[in-house]
């Protein structure tokens, strides 16, 4: 018998857009077997004030917190970014705007071996005329309330509803019935 994929939506918060000098400060994710992971870190740096007002995110309310490295394993086994456990047959990793930004803060700390698919670039795919890709965008298309917006874990619950309605894009688009991963990474990525 084939052993299921795990589908696991994750977003980012962090100190800023660049992955080479800005931290992780959370980290919200879900699977597709209901599991959530919530963590905020402790950055080396300060947290500045104009990301405290988009997250509300505080350096007071990192703190006490564990920093990237003291939450390495914690992180590393619940991802399970290497498919170690051999539980499924693929392991994917789902964001929006993935590729440029969370799996590039990701990679940097992480030995990730698993599949991503950028939910952007399926958007952009799925609707190139659409000015927007947005989250705040795509949520107004589907009528999805995105009122918490910058919370890790609030992001997630989005882009999973969000990750679903272009699967039935895409099934209605290709005049299929219904479609697994590999076939969208194979949309997005060939």
């Amino acid at each position: 018998m084939k052993k299921p994929n795990r589908l696991i939506f994750y977003d980012l918060e962090t100190t800023g857009i660049n992955p080479e000098n800005d931290e992780i400060i959370e980290i919200g994710a879900k699977d597709n077997l209901g599991n959530i992971f919530e963590k905020l870190i402790k950055p080396n740096k300060e947290i500045p004030d104009k990301i405290e007002l988009l997250t509300g995110i505080s350096n007071k309310k990192v703190k006490y917190r564990n920093n990237i490295e003291r939450s390495y394993e914690l992180i590393n086994n619940w991802f399970d970014f290497d498919n170690n456990q051999k539980i499924f047959n693929e392991v994917y990793l789902i964001a929006h705007n993935g590729d440029n930004f969370d799996y590039k803060f990701m990679s940097k700390h992480f030995n990730i071996k698993c599949k991503c698919i950028d939910t952007l670039t399926l958007y952009r795919k799925l609707l190139p005329c659409q000015r927007s890709h947005s989250i705040k965008t795509l949520c107004e298309i589907y009528n999805i309330d995105c009122s918490k917006h910058h919370r890790a874990l609030e992001d997630v619950i989005i882009l999973e509803k969000l990750y679903y309605k272009a699967l039935e894009l895409y099934c209605i688009t290709q005049n299929k019935k219904n479609v697994n991963e590999e076939e969208i990474y194979n949309f997005i990525y060939n």
